[in-house]
């Protein structure tokens, strides 16, 4: 038997919406295609269902509601997601040189930079 190996989780940017105002649970099910679920006794919406790939979740007032990097949705606690998420930066390439690219070499180009930042390095 083979000794166990040690792996990180690769960097992934995702997409997520707190259920907690400004947003309403409505707009959170609109985005995320999920169910705005009742508390049953005044009909005030508290939660909204979301079909997961691991069936119907519940995503509760103060959970972050994610989409995954297969477009899925699924609910996360509030708690969880702090420990797990930060916010992503925002990066700007800028390529010097040779004005008359075209529109071809100009995505290979910013491709290449996005590999290279991707991988750890500056941008710029």
């Amino acid at each position: 038997m083979s000794a166990p190996q040690k792996f990180r989780k690769k960097p992934v940017e995702i997409e997520a919406m707190h259920m907690a105002e400004p947003n309403t649970p409505d707009e959170v099910a609109r985005w995320c295609g999920g169910r705005v679920v009742g508390d049953g006794i005044t009909g005030h919406p508290y939660s909204i269902e979301i079909d997961t790939l691991e069936g119907t979740m519940r995503g509760e007032r103060g959970d972050w509601i994610i989409k995954g990097v297969a477009g899925e949705f699924y609910p996360c606690r509030e708690d969880i997601f702090q420990e797990t998420y930060e916010p992503a930066e925002t990066r700007t390439v800028v390529l010097c040189g040779n004005s008359e690219l075209d529109a071809e070499e100009v995505g290979r180009q910013i491709a290449r930079a996005a590999r290279h930042v991707r991988r750890g390095g500056d941008a710029a």
